[in-house]
C-alpha cells in the first residue's frame, strides 16, 4: 500500500509540474502576441499613389555612407540634439544590388517652412548638418505604419517594404528607382516613394548613379532610438 500511495504522489507531482510548465508556456506565448498586436504585427499595411502627399519640405540633414543599420546612430545624434523636430531618413540605393559599405542615404530633422529657429539651426550647422528646402511632391507612393514602440521599428520594414514592393509591381509600369523616405512622427511612421520629380530628392552630397537605382529596402533591420521628448 505504501509502495502505492508513494507512486501515485509521485504522479501527481509530475503533474502538478506538467500543468505549471504549460501554463507558463501559454503565458508567454500570451505576451508574445500583445507585444506583437501592440507593435503592429497584424496591422493592415494599405498602399496608394497620392497625387499631392504632404512630404518632408524644409530640412536639416547629414550625408552617410554605409549599412543601413548604423542608420540607428545618425538617428539616435539628430534626436538628441533636436528633440522636439521630427526625424526623417532618406535611403538611395538597394542594398541587394549595392555593397552594404556603399549605400547611400541622409538622417535628419524637419525644420518649420520658414526660418525660425535661429539658434537651432545654427547649432546643427556648427554640428555638420546642411540646411535644405525640398520641392513639393508631386506624386508618390505612400503608406504608413504605427509607431507605438521599438518592437515597431523592428517589424515595420519587413511588413512595409513587402507591401511596397507588390504595390509597384501590381502597377506594372517602370519607375524610377530609389530613393524611399521614412518620417518618423510621435505615434506613426510615414514612407513615401516619389514617382514624379523623383530626382529633385537627391541632396547635391549624393549624385544620381541610374545603374544603382532600384528600390531601397529602407532602414532594414536596424533598431532606431526616436522617441522624441514630448
Amino acid at each position: 500500500l505504501f509502495l502505492f500511495w508513494r507512486h501515485v504522489s509521485g504522479a501527481a507531482e509530475g503533474m502538478e509540474w506538467l500543468c505549471i510548465i504549460v501554463i507558463g508556456l501559454l503565458i508567454f506565448l500570451l505576451g508574445v502576441v500583445a507585444v506583437a498586436v501592440h507593435a503592429g504585427f497584424f496591422v493592415d499595411i494599405r498602399v496608394r499613389t497620392s497625387q499631392s502627399p504632404n512630404c518632408i519640405r524644409r530640412v536639416a540633414y547629414k550625408p552617410y555612407r554605409g549599412p543601413y543599420k548604423r542608420a540607428s546612430e545618425a538617428f539616435g545624434a539628430i534626436c538628441s540634439l533636436a528633440p522636439k523636430y521630427t526625424p526623417f531618413g532618406i535611403y538611395y540605393d538597394s542594398p541587394h544590388k549595392v555593397p552594404a559599405e556603399q549605400c547611400r542615404y541622409i538622417v535628419g530633422c524637419c525644420l518649420p517652412s520658414s526660418p525660425g529657429s535661429g539658434m537651432l539651426e545654427g547649432l546643427l550647422v556648427a554640428r555638420g548638418y546642411t540646411v535644405h528646402t525640398f520641392p513639393p511632391c508631386k506624386a508618390a507612393i505612400v503608406t504608413e505604419f504605427p509607431y507605438r514602440s521599438q518592437f515597431s521599428l523592428l517589424i515595420a520594414p519587413y511588413r512595409v517594404y513587402h507591401a511596397l514592393e507588390k504595390h509597384i509591381e501590381k502597377l506594372k509600369q517602370v519607375l524610377p528607382g530609389g530613393p524611399f523616405i521614412e518620417v518618423y512622427e510621435s505615434d506613426l511612421i510615414e514612407y513615401f516613394f516619389p514617382i514624379d520629380n523623383n530626382a529633385d530628392f537627391y541632396v547635391p552630397e549624393v549624385k544620381i548613379e541610374p545603374q544603382q537605382a532600384e528600390y531601397p529596402t529602407g532602414s532594414g533591420d536596424q533598431d532606431h532610438n526616436l522617441k522624441k521628448n514630448q
